[in-house]
């Protein structure tokens, strides 16, 4: 598990591996400038040339350092200095002045065009204006090159901790991020703008004094071994000198992460000796007349990430397509509440809302099932049409509570929040973990970067997945793949938010994959799905292994 960073707490970061661990600014410097010369070097011949830009802001100062250590390798490099000499900041100046004892190429007139890379060191995470004048100009010349293209810890004009745009970015091949990624590199349109992400460690560090550095949080709360980014127990470290650190709670309250596969190690085995009872039964609550394809696409996925058991309650005129679609599945159509608290008592697990319409039947049923599972602590995915009728019924919040999952996108968000979808989008990691803290609920904020927020301040943010899965049924799967998570590994002490993540992540992955197999235009919802058993079976070799 990987820590997301803001702006200010990379600066904090910075400030105190310099000032309390006594690191040089210019030794952090120099490891940042060698990280990039040593992506470059992997992907560009030596013959390429290179054109580096730069500020006059640390960031610049990286720049130079960079170009000097291309030069000194035989690069055709040359460097241009944007901006008025005497707002150097003292380290990028000290850089200047080691470049020209090196006689590293300077250039006074800016042409992009005539390099194979550009290198965009102008501005870093400090950026909080629009850019503008002579260095807007230079920024779409370079976007208008068709060199490679290398920013330098964030793409000069993107927002690090919105990913917005001010103004003008530039768009990068690859981006080399210092020691945490930054929330802007994660979110749209920054992560589009940042290509490939490298995230280099040049010695940066938090520390939380007394505690070992190699705990993570491993989705319970609890830490384990691993050479992972770490999260510490705070209460253990209060009492002696507090250091900084990211996994610590931010300002915003929240620990931001993102999961790799190796995360997903920690899912639970399958019991050898179990059986369908052991796997749990997902009661789906779903579809109405003509959205029969929403039940099937949640309650196969449901089956497909290894519930025992599956039941869909839907209107009778479904019966008859789903029981061809998905004969493992049982179908129920009678909505009745002592219907309701039958089929209750059958399920350990509850997804409520794919295609379910908003009839008075449905807010009756809708209203009894989440009653009954806020009694019983049952787990509940509400999606789709749970979630308009939610917003339609405010006294139906009584009944969300750690137990509820809900998953809506910018359109139902501005329902369920009365806020515009533009104003969510300007911090839609602070707008979910703020719905998920007032409802005591996880909320899966599903945007192209899905954010995913606990009620006690945990956030992470789906970095698997692609724009061929804006593509209808595909959330229909993903609630399916979150209720088949939160059946099957009830019992396995990990906590509902993590599983949350962790099945986002599986849902990005099968989209992927089918990506890969087909290109993004034509992935389908049937297609997603049809990768998940793929997904699944890399993560049960894996832990074979281990």
């Amino acid at each position: 598990m990987k820590s997301i960073v803001t702006c200010k707490e990379m600066k904090e970061l910075d400030r105190f591996t310099m000032e309390e661990r006594g690191v040089p600014s210019c030794v952090l410097m120099e490891r940042a400038a060698l990280a990039v010369f040593s992506e470059i070097t992997r992907r560009c011949k030596k013959t390429d040339p290179v054109l580096v830009v730069c500020g006059t802001g640390n960031n610049g100062g990286d720049g130079i350092a960079i170009g000097r250590l291309l030069h000194l390798a035989g690069y055709p490099v040359s460097v241009f200095a944007a901006g008025k000499p005497e707002k150097m900041t003292e380290e990028t100046r000290r850089q200047y002045q080691i470049a020209e004892q090196y006689h590293v190429p300077f250039c006074d007139t800016f042409a992009p065009a005539r390099a194979a890379v550009l290198v965009d060191a102008l501005f870093g995470v400090g950026l909080s204006r629009e850019i503008g004048g002579l260095f807007r100009e230079i920024i779409e010349s370079m976007n208008c090159s068709d060199a490679f293209r290398v920013a330098v810890d964030i793409p000069s004009g993107i927002d690090g901790d919105t990913g917005l745009v001010l103004g003008c970015a530039f768009r990068a091949d690859l981006t080399v991020t210092f020691a945490y990624i930054k929330r802007g590199l994660c979110l749209y349109p920054g992560r589009e703008y940042a290509g490939q992400i490298v995230t280099a460690d040049i010695g940066i560090y938090g520390r939380w004094p007394g505690i070992d550095p190699c705990r993570v949080f491993d989705g319970s709360g609890a830490g384990h071994a691993s050479d992972a980014d770490h999260a510490y127990d705070a209460e253990r470290a209060y009492d002696s000198e507090r250091a900084y650190d990211p996994d610590h709670l931010s300002d915003a309250g929240s620990r931001v992460h993102f999961l790799v596969e190796e995360d997903l190690r920690l899912l639970p085995r399958r019991q050898m000796n179990g059986h369908k009872g052991t796997f749990g039964k997902v009661l789906v609550a779903a579809g109405s007349e003509n959205m029969c394809g929403a039940a099937f696409f949640s309650a196969a996925a449901a089956l497909r990430c290894g519930a025992g058991m599956v039941q869909i309650l839907t209107d009778a005129v479904n019966r008859a397509p789903l029981s061809v679609l998905l004969p493992e599945a049982l179908i129920s159509t009678e909505k009745t509440e002592e219907a309701c608290k039958s089929l209750f008592g059958w399920c350990d697990a509850l997804i409520i809302g794919p295609g379910l319409g908003k009839s008075e039947t449905a807010l009756l049923m809708i209203r009894s099932l989440l009653s009954l599972a806020s009694d019983a602590g049952c787990p509940v995915v509400l999606d789709a049409d749970g979630l308009n009728l939610l917003s339609e019924n405010p006294s139906l919040c009584t009944f969300l509570g750690p137990h509820v999952v809900v998953t809506p996108h910018f359109g139902e968000m501005s329902r369920l929040t009365g806020k515009s979808i533009r104003d969510l989008k300007k911090d839609p990691a602070g707008e979910a973990a703020s719905f998920a803290l007032e409802h005591r609920c996880t909320c899966v904020l599903k945007d192209a970067c899905t954010v995913i927020a606990s009620p006690e301040g945990e956030v992470y943010l789906n970095m698997s997945g692609n724009d061929g899965m804006g593509t209808a049924g595909a959330g229909d799967v993903l609630s399916g793949i979150l209720g088949g998570f939160l059946c099957v590994h009830r019992e396995s002490g990990l906590s509902i938010p993590f599983l949350s993540a962790a099945g986002v992540f599986v849902h990005g992955l099968a989209g992927d994959a089918a990506a890969a197999k087909s290109g993004k235009a034509s992935v389908t919802a049937g297609s997603i799905l049809q990768e998940v058993p793929a997904v699944l079976q890399k993560i049960e070799q894996t832990q074979k292994k281990n």
